[in-house]
């Protein structure tokens, strides 16, 4: 298993401002239905879910290994 690193700022992005960046854009984010699921290495992956903003779980933490693109980030 892997040691998370602490990467200010990562994590926030994530988890409070792309959740309130969709929720003040809502129809870009409804424009498409797609998902989208990004790792970055040894601090946390996390899957968006376009297509509906009201989705509580549009952005959710975890990989999705069936998302339309999955993305790594390493250092």
């Amino acid at each position: 298993m892997s040691e998370e690193i602490d990467v200010p700022g990562i994590k926030e992005f994530f988890e409070e401002l792309l959740p309130a960046a969709i929720a003040r854009q809502p129809q870009n984010f409804n424009a498409v239905e797609a998902t989208i699921s990004i790792n970055v290495h040894g601090v946390g992956a996390w899957s968006i879910y376009f297509g509906d903003h009201l989705d509580p779980d549009a952005v959710e933490e975890g990989l999705d290994l069936e998302a339309d693109l999955i993305v790594t980030f390493t250092e």
